[in-house]
């Protein structure tokens, strides 16, 4: 038996990609495998088609906020002050918590849903309040600028001292 996939939450990777709003027949056997692999993050999009990450300005924000949120990410999680700050949004680093890994950690790498969610612009709705309320916290943080400071110190007192 054929399905018609029809372009909703199962195959928006299609619409997204073809940006059209046919509907394509498709067999038991793959309606049933998008199905069963839409949350696993296995299209590698600047390998898959390198072009389209350029000619979709929603893709290449979502990659770009990714990327900033892994650099935030790596002082997040080491920072003692992270753990006690709260924003409107929830704990920062909950918030980095709760997201999925590849998204932190795999930029370029997409599950069907993630595609779906950047197409709908979910996905950058998520992430940009995250990216904001880091980007605050580590331009404020004390920590990082005792050990900024800190850093600073040690590299002249032992330039001093030479």
């Amino acid at each position: 038996e054929d399905y018609t996939f029809q372009l909703n939450l199962q195959d928006s990777f299609f619409k997204f990609f073809l940006s059209n709003s046919s509907e394509f027949p498709v067999s038991d056997i793959a309606f049933h495998f998008l199905t069963e692999i839409r949350d696993v993050p296995a299209i590698n999009v600047c390998s898959v088609a390198p072009h389209i990450v350029e000619k979709i300005r929603v893709l290449k924000h979502v990659i770009v906020l990714r990327e900033k949120l892994s650099y935030m990410w790596d002082y997040i999680k080491d920072c003692p002050d992270a753990e006690e700050t709260v924003t409107k949004c929830g704990n920062l680093r909950t918030l980095f918590t709760s997201l999925e890994q590849h998204l932190l950690h795999s930029l370029d790498l997409f599950s069907l849903t993630d595609l779906i969610r950047v197409h709908n612009k979910d996905m950058s709705s998520l992430l940009e309040p995250i990216v904001y309320y880091a980007r605050c916290h580590i331009e404020a943080c004390e920590v990082r600028h005792f050990f900024k400071n800190s850093v600073i110190g040690v590299g002249a007192d032992a330039e001093a001292k030479k």
